[in-house]
């Protein structure tokens, strides 16, 4: 229970540094680098800020799946869920996908 928790924290943590569309493109990738797994910050490279539709995290994550290396959990913003993949790396929870979550 306690590597979920901290899991779900890292989801959450990265739903609100993800969600700042005002923040610069070098200062918000600095952000979210120490974060995230290393194929995800390449991805994250091609990222805009000013296109996130999200402002604020509303709600707290919200458990979808886990396993033991793997936790996927939804984080409310004001447009919306987020779905957060979180895998365990070298032992820390980093995460490793992030997108709208989808719909019911």
């Amino acid at each position: 229970m306690p590597r979920r928790h901290a899991a779900l924290l890292a989801a959450l943590t990265y739903v609100r540094l993800w969600a700042r569309p005002t923040l610069g493109d070098t200062a918000w990738r600095n952000a979210l680098q120490p974060i995230v797994t290393p194929a995800y910050a390449r991805q994250l490279a091609a990222t805009d800020p000013a296109q996130i539709p999200a402002h604020a995290v509303t709600g707290s994550p919200r458990l979808v799946s886990a396993d033991t290396d793997v936790v996927v959990a939804d984080v409310r913003t004001d447009a919306g869920l987020i779905r957060v993949t979180v895998t365990s790396t070298g032992g820390r929870w980093l995460i490793d996908n992030a997108s709208p979550a989808p719909a019911p």
